[in-house]
């Protein structure tokens, strides 16, 4: 009993002990002889560390493929072994909540074997991350070799499953050649590998300290991130711990980071059976290693990159196409080497493609008409220009000061300067001439009474010195026809809508926001066609100091059949120097409806009187509501008028239906009833 309870004595003091093996053999040849020494020096001893721990850190700031910084909390767990003397299998869990409030997490299974003098590890993890754009997973394995003094461990990484988002943030990026490039984002998941030494040093009984560096590498296609990084922690007691690492590589460039963590151990204490060439001391640290953390990039690494390529049009599947214009420039009409004149890039363009036409010096003189194919555009360089790509709607920025200058003076008589085909586009231009007969654009058949286009999309064009030309003029045409924000001065019409002979005409037209002065006529809209409907919206735009009426809808065949139904609002219609403000007139027809709300519409200083609603041989409806009439000469401001066959419908005669101003006038029979569509 003697012998033993020495040993016991010996064991404990052996325990405390952590020098070399020859002191501890020093100790026991105190206490015993020879033989019971060397006995009780190679029996077991315990480590103070439990083989188990909850770890609750938090980094900052960003890191290599993340932004953000983020907190975590970590499980670390030994596994129950059959031959615990040497195999150590252990399961690690950690979850991490970025400062984003995005997630990720980590699930590894272990195995460490316990040698003489080192530790030897083999792992494998599931790594998942939830990012901005898409979740992505990969799979992990790490080999390492972890001693008393050096360390040393290398790991890789392969996600698995979609490694891309979606493209996202397309944007305009330039022209090059005939084409339109976009610059997208893309976030990509990376492959990698990466590889580590480190080393271990006591600095005193609380405090142990680490240090590692080494290089890695992580790639996707042609996308390669060479760099290295070193990092230092410090172990306060085995509760706290302080850590730094900084990185740099060609893409993500220098990173500093800053970590601190709080471990729990638990667990049984370890019971350690001194090997014959080791110290007490050296089965504590090695013991040590066995539990120690697995260090590892545990977050995936991705990056959002920008690519390049060209706009595709979604409606046809193919690549945008633009012919490029200026004359400054003699050449081939890619966006680097323009042609001069609209005349070559009419001829050498295709249906669908965008005729891009720059300021360049001085006016562009065409001797003869353009004549756009289908589904082409004609754009002045000056605006911006919204265009539906594979990406989303993009928007491609101004490129020139001023709208380039079409001078139609060249022109013979009774010639267009621009011809219409279908589903065009004219915007950005200013046209000057002053011949007379034709038009700066128009829409229609070149000759007799035949179909016009379908669709056309007029906007943010100036008309100006025009003279006796036209400004455009739609004919006949079908579909959707949009009028906007021009600026129109001195022509015979401003603008003109003419739809006659051909029957079944439908269409929708809106004018708005145009600026009209000192024209003949300034907004003549005719329907004079057999059969069909055209459903009218007259906005906001500003008609004045035109010679004859300022706004006029009307018909004037006695073939007619066609119905207009629609609004006429906001606009300011003054100072017609023979004609009304606002005149609605379906004179011929008995099948004509015309149908109208005149909404917060002001006229003042006409000459022939602010609004005329009048009906002949067809049928007037209209409501009047919160409209200004002052200072117009002729009748009156509100001049309502029937006669012959026809029927003209008013919501409320005594106040001119309701909440408007001015004088009114009337005659014939006028019916109280509200306003429909036929």
């Amino acid at each position: 009993m003697s012998k033993y309870r020495n040993k016991l004595i010996l064991l404990s003091i052996l325990t405390l002990n952590c020098g070399p093996f020859a002191e501890n053999q020093a100790i026991a040849d105190m206490i015993f002889g020879d033989e019971e020494a060397n006995e009780a020096a190679s029996m077991c001893c315990y480590s103070n560390s439990r083989p188990e721990r909850i770890t609750a850190r938090h980094i900052e700031s960003k890191g290599i493929g993340y932004n953000q910084g983020y907190s975590t909390l970590e499980g670390f767990f030994m596994i129950p072994s059959v031959t615990d003397t040497v195999w150590f299998p252990f399961l690690d869990l950690r979850g991490h909540v970025f400062n984003n409030g995005k997630y990720a997490a980590n699930a590894g299974l272990g195995l460490r074997y316990l040698s003489e003098s080192r530790v030897w590890g083999i792992n494998s993890y599931y790594d998942y991350r939830q990012a901005s754009r898409r979740h992505y997973s990969q799979y992990a394995l790490g080999l390492e070799s972890l001693g008393e003094v050096w360390d040393f461990r290398i790991n890789g990484y392969l996600p698995v499953g979609k490694k891309e988002s979606h493209y996202y943030d397309t944007k305009f990026d330039s022209f090059a050649g005939n084409s339109l490039i976009l610059s997208r984002k893309q976030q990509i998941a990376f492959k990698g590998i990466n590889a580590e030494t480190g080393v271990h040093a006591t600095l005193s009984d609380d405090i142990l300290f680490y240090a590692a560096a080494g290089p890695y590498y992580f790639n996707h296609h042609a996308v390669n991130a060479w760099g290295g990084e070193v990092r230092v922690a410090f172990d306060f007691t085995k509760y706290v711990r302080l850590e730094g690492n900084t990185s740099y590589d060609n893409i993500f460039k220098w990173i500093g980071q800053g970590q601190l963590s709080l471990n729990l151990p638990f667990g049984a204490k370890q019971k350690l059976c001194v090997r014959e060439c080791n110290t007490c001391c050296d089965e504590v640290m090695l013991r040590d290693r066995v539990t120690q953390r697995v260090d590892r990039d545990e977050i995936i690494v991705l990056e959002s990159r920008r690519t390049k390529t060209a706009a595709i049009d979604p409606a046809t599947g193919l690549p945008y196409v633009f012919v490029f214009v200026n004359n400054t420039s003699s050449s081939n009409g890619t966006f680097e080497s323009p042609y001069p004149t609209l005349a070559q890039a009419g001829a050498s363009s295709s249906p669908g493609n965008i005729i891009y036409v720059f300021e360049g010096k001085g006016a562009y003189s065409p001797a003869t008409s353009l004549t756009l194919q289908d589904n082409q555009k004609l754009w002045g360089a000056s605006l911006q220009y919204q265009v539906p790509t594979q990406g989303g709607l993009i928007t491609i920025p101004a490129m020139s000061a001023a709208l380039p200058q079409v001078s139609l003076t060249a022109l013979g008589l009774d010639i267009q300067g621009i011809i219409l085909g279908n589903n065009n586009e004219v915007a950005g231009m200013n046209f000057t001439g002053v011949l007379d007969m034709g038009s700066a654009i128009y829409g229609g058949p070149l000759s007799g009474f035949g179909v016009g286009i379908t669709n056309a999309n007029i906007h943010d064009n100036v008309f100006s010195a025009i003279g006796g030309l036209d400004a455009f003029v739609l004919a006949n045409c079908f579909g959707d026809l949009i009028i906007a924000n021009n600026q129109i001065t001195n022509a015979e019409f401003g603008i003109a809508i003419i739809n006659q002979v051909v029957s079944n005409m439908n269409s929708n037209v809106v004018i708005s926001k145009n600026n009209i002065s000192s024209t003949d006529n300034g907004i003549f809209v005719l329907a004079n066609a057999p059969s069909g409907s055209m459903e009218l919206l007259i906005e906001n735009n500003t008609v004045i100091d035109n010679i004859l009426t300022n706004i006029s809808v009307q018909n004037n065949s006695m073939a007619a059949g066609q119905s207009v139904c629609g609004t006429i609002q906001g606009n300011t219609a003054s100072n017609s120097a023979e004609g009304y403000g606002v005149s609605i007139f379906p004179q011929y027809g008995s099948a004509v409806n015309f149908s109208l709300d005149i909404v917060n519409n002001t006229c003042t200083g006409n000459f022939g009187g602010g609004f005329s609603i009048a009906s002949d041989q067809g049928s007037t409806c209209a409501n009047l509501v919160g409209n200004f009439g002052a200072n117009n000469d002729g009748n009156s401001d509100y001049y309502l008028e029937r006669y012959g066959t026809g029927n003209l419908y008013i919501v409320d005669l005594a106040n001119v239906t309701e909440n408007n101003t001015g004088s009114l006038s009337h005659s014939g029979a006028v019916t109280i009833g509200s306003c429909s569509c036929q």
